[in-house]
């Protein structure tokens, strides 16, 4: 009738103590049995016989029941007994005395194991693109030190999951403030969380913001008398309004910054829907002008090519896009006021964006027979908007030098 507050079970043992009290026992079975599930079945601890006799003093055999009750509501349940049966070679049934004073019943809690992050320092700041070197040390009450990385996983507020290990390397940290924490679990599944720790990365805009009084990043992009492009006075013939190749002269393979393909279906051959561009400064504020990640818009605009810039209608409800995965990620309300869902809401083919995902068509990826709920996760595991090719689930290689659709990668999210 007592509950226990144990939380994870690590080791339950029985000790019974009996003994037969005179010498009339002859073959009888006698079989000391546990049950977990309030006698529907009942497990052999022991079994005593004419070749195995029951003691007859005072005997204390410890039995180790953990592989049978391995859960809190399992040890709430135990209950033990001694069944004696008339099966003895003899068919004669025995008659005799038994005597038992005490059935002791131990049990051991799965403590939590402790880890802690030992580099690098809370608050420490770094460029973006460094390497950024986390190490922890893990301990187990039980286990004592744990060293294998495949127990201990890191992860980020902004970039979600980063990967394993008791050193964990990594030079992908997404722009801003992260919150860093570290989880191990040890040989009995219990999971053991760090104390959070902040780690800065500085947003390294090159030309996009970050302008002081006396900056000359201007004149990265713009010309006062030479521009060669009209409106924006960018030193290129095609202006950021009409065509994306003015941002692809850095964004692309040797242009010095990031590689991105942009947001297009014209050089996919299994599309679904008309063809469509959009333009980086559709999603992308230039100049930096924004608290979102990535340098996207408060206010985005949709439609697409051949529609000039300055013709397309930005959408009413501010995006907030603070994070890759959780709240304020892609896709964590359902609602237009997250950066996908402000044109994926509604869509027949291939998304819905929202709080769902549409089930694959045939010859997307693999047909699925409903919608796949992603709400929170990033959308860029899948839509990979910074590389050229993407490995399909077939494990072919495509390459898509415009557009980071559509999904045929398998993601990794992590554990």
């Amino acid at each position: 009738g007592t509950t226990t507050a144990i939380q994870v079970i690590k080791t339950v043992k029985i000790t019974p103590r009996f003994y037969i009290a005179d010498n009339t026992w002859v073959d009888d079975p006698i079989k000391l049995q546990i049950t977990v599930d309030n006698g529907y079945s009942w497990t052999d601890l022991v079994t005593y016989n004419a070749g195995n006799p029951p003691p007859s003093s005072t005997v204390e055999d410890t039995y180790d029941v953990s592989s049978y009750v391995n859960t809190p509501e399992k040890l709430n349940n135990l209950k033990f007994r001694i069944y004696v049966s008339d099966q003895g070679a003899d068919n004669t049934p025995d008659v005799f005395t038994m005597k038992i004073d005490q059935v002791k019943v131990e049990a051991w809690a799965n403590q939590i194991p402790a880890i802690n992050i030992i580099t690098p320092k809370n608050n420490e700041s770094f460029a973006k693109s460094n390497n950024v070197t986390f190490t922890a040390k893990a301990y187990d009450p039980e286990d004592g030190n744990i060293t294998t990385g495949s127990f201990v996983n890191w992860y980020s507020d902004i970039d979600g999951w980063l990967g394993q290990g008791i050193t964990l390397n990594t030079s992908k940290l997404t722009p801003g403030t992260h919150k860093i924490t570290a989880t191990v679990v040890d040989l009995n599944g219990q999971l053991g969380t760090s104390s959070p720790l902040s780690v800065h990365i500085d947003r390294n805009k090159g030309p996009h913001g970050g302008y002081s009084p006396t900056t000359d990043t201007c004149a990265s992009c713009h010309r006062s008398h030479t521009a060669q492009s009209a409106g924006d006075l960018l030193v290129y013939p095609s202006s950021s309004h009409q065509s994306n190749d003015f941002c692809l002269t850095c964004h692309s393979e040797g242009g010095g910054a990031t590689v991105v393909t942009t947001h297009s279906n014209i050089h996919y051959a299994g599309k679904v829907e008309s063809n469509f561009e959009l333009l980086c400064i559709q999603c992308h504020e230039p100049h930096g002008n924004t608290s979102n990640l990535f340098g996207v818009r408060v206010y985005p605009y949709t439609s697409s090519l051949p529609t000039m810039f300055k013709s397309m209608p930005a959408v009413t409800n501010p995006v907030t896009f603070t994070s890759l995965t959780g709240s304020f990620s892609f896709d964590y309300s359902g609602t237009n006021s997250s950066i996908c869902v402000t044109c994926h809401v509604g869509l027949t083919t291939n998304h819905v964006g929202g709080s769902g995902h549409a089930a694959e068509p045939v010859g997307i990826g693999t047909p699925t027979p409903t919608a796949i709920d992603y709400t929170g996760e990033s959308c860029i595991r899948c839509h990979s908007h910074t590389y050229s090719t993407i490995v399909t689930e077939a494990g072919t290689p495509v390459a898509y030098p415009n557009g980071f659709m559509p999904a045929t990668a398998t993601p990794t999210i992590g554990p």
